[in-house]
């Protein structure tokens, strides 16, 4: 018998105890996840990562920005003894009603993109004075993130040195290389704005809001009425751009929808306005060429992706055009000098590089 199926059987059984639940079909449908079907109802039950104090506190804020009329958010469904976490051998778990994700949904298309920004917005706008109360979870931009930005940096100079010393270059490295400049200005522009973020404002975010951070697809779900946030399990108390930023990266070209990563943002600050700090902040954010970045990696890290030379090349042209699909909002969201009367007040650099670009440049060729 498998030890590990067995043990999971057995803290699946102790935890249909605490809840009262004896199923009629017990179904695994992802990891961690089991869909439950009892009598009266088919619940979802997570197996989470996340510590039982982490959980406590997750469903302590999201109980009372649902009561405070957000619609598209799920209830923790109670045990017998009231708990809405059940603490097992090997994790913690918690239950909701069950909802279809869009991988396996039963009804229809996914939402607009800007329904889930306005979704986004009001979970932001109303945790944000909930989330007051525990300042010492806010997270800053520190010196260790710099670093490990800067080491893509590097990791990204280094393969472009690669490329330019083979005989023979693939498609993948003429592509790459046709775009290199662009690639590494969008990097360099994020890291110098990190920077200056750390120099003037210590890391520390104007505003700060639960942040869901895994915002994607398979983490919502939908009924015939309405779609849901689910899947906070990674969630933390952030500035609000890092959300945004992210959905408009995974969403502005996002197969099927033709929204903009400015219609985004107007849906956003429909709901919720960014202060003009926060707006540069997602404009860095914006800059980072992230999922870039993982491709280009990917495909030079790893010997098997290049035995897929022209899905690889695909991917990497998608993800340029998406990269200069951001950089047009970065550009709006950071005027250029002339539009700036205070540059000298500015906390952080302007998008052209300025001294901050030829200070990198006559650094690199040293």
């Amino acid at each position: 018998m498998n030890t590990e199926a067995y043990t999971q059987g057995s803290e699946l059984f102790e935890v249909f105890k605490q809840y009262g639940w004896q199923p009629t079909l017990v179904e695994n449908v992802g990891r961690r996840v089991w869909r439950i079907t009892l009598r009266e109802g088919v619940y979802a039950l997570k197996k989470s990562r996340a510590s039982r104090e982490k959980l406590h506190l997750l469903h302590k804020i999201l109980k009372e920005i649902r009561s405070q009329g957000h619609p598209h958010l799920l209830p923790w469904l109670p045990t017998r003894q009231g708990e809405p976490i059940v603490t097992g051998t090997s994790g913690t778990w918690y239950a909701t009603p069950w909802k279809s994700c869009y991988g396996i949904s039963e009804h229809g298309k996914q939402p607009a993109v800007t329904e889930l920004a306005q979704a986004l917005a009001r979970l932001h706008r109303l945790s944000e004075p909930l989330v007051q109360n525990y300042p010492d979870l806010c997270t800053r931009v520190d010196e260790e993130a710099v670093n490990k930005w800067k080491q893509r940096q590097e990791k990204l100079a280094n393969i472009s040195d690669q490329i330019k010393s083979r005989e023979f270059q693939s498609p993948f490295d003429k592509c790459f290389s046709g775009h290199k400049e662009s690639i590494e200005q969008s990097l360099a522009f994020f890291l110098r704005g990190m920077e200056r973020f750390m120099e003037k404002e210590g890391g520390k975010s104007p505003r700060y809001t639960l942040c869901h951070r895994r915002l994607h697809p398979s983490n919502v779900a939908r009924d015939e009425e309405r779609f849901y946030l689910i899947d906070f399990d990674h969630a933390q108390v952030d500035s609000p751009v890092r959300d945004l930023a992210l959905l408009m990266r995974r969403y502005a070209s996002f197969e099927g929808d033709p929204e903009k990563p400015l219609q985004i943002l107007e849906a956003y600050e429909a709901e919720w306005p960014l202060q003009p700090k926060e707006k540069k902040l997602l404009a860095l954010y914006l800059a980072y060429p992230e999922r870039l970045l993982k491709t280009v990696e990917r495909y030079y890290e790893e010997p098997k992706i290049t035995s897929m030379e022209a899905h690889a090349v695909k991917r990497l042209e998608e993800e340029i055009h998406h990269l200069a699909q951001l950089q047009e909002a970065v550009k709006t969201l950071w005027p250029g000098k002339k539009a700036r009367t205070e540059e000298n007040r500015q906390p952080f650099p302007s998008v052209s590089g300025g001294r901050g670009k030829k200070k990198a440049e006559k650094k690199r060729k040293s």
